[in-house]
């Protein structure tokens, strides 16, 4: 009689395991671009979403919403590292077509984003 409720543990475990991987799965980059000029930096170590894309001459603004300082460092743009405290933005505009890469100097693990800069 003991075997039916540990097989309902462990059913019941495993369900728990399925709907949180499916959750982490569903937070990972979908690869495709996502036409905007706003990201916004919430509270998980993440860049959201992580890859926009942008008509050139766009300027992008990236938002932080988190309670820890991050960074927009976008070194194929030659732009300065952006120091981005909780609650401010930082803002840079993409002249000219390209893909650019950036990550967060602080959580270089964890943030990292790309802007696909399109022709007009």
């Amino acid at each position: 009689m003991t075997r039916a409720p540990a097989r309902s543990v462990i059913a019941a475990l495993g369900l728990v395991a399925a709907i949180t991987l499916g959750g982490c799965a569903a937070e990972a980059s979908s690869g495709t671009p996502v036409p905007t000029d706003r990201v916004d930096m919430p509270r998980s170590y993440r860049f959201a979403p992580d890859a926009i894309t942008v008509p050139a001459g766009t300027t992008v603004t990236w938002t932080n919403n988190d309670q820890f300082t991050h960074s927009v460092q976008l070194p194929e743009a030659e732009a300065p590292n952006m120091v981005v405290k909780p609650g401010e933005t930082a803002e840079h505009t993409f002249e000219a077509p390209g893909t650019y890469s950036y990550v967060c100097r602080f959580h270089p693990n964890d943030m990292t984003g790309t802007v696909v800069v399109t022709a007009d």
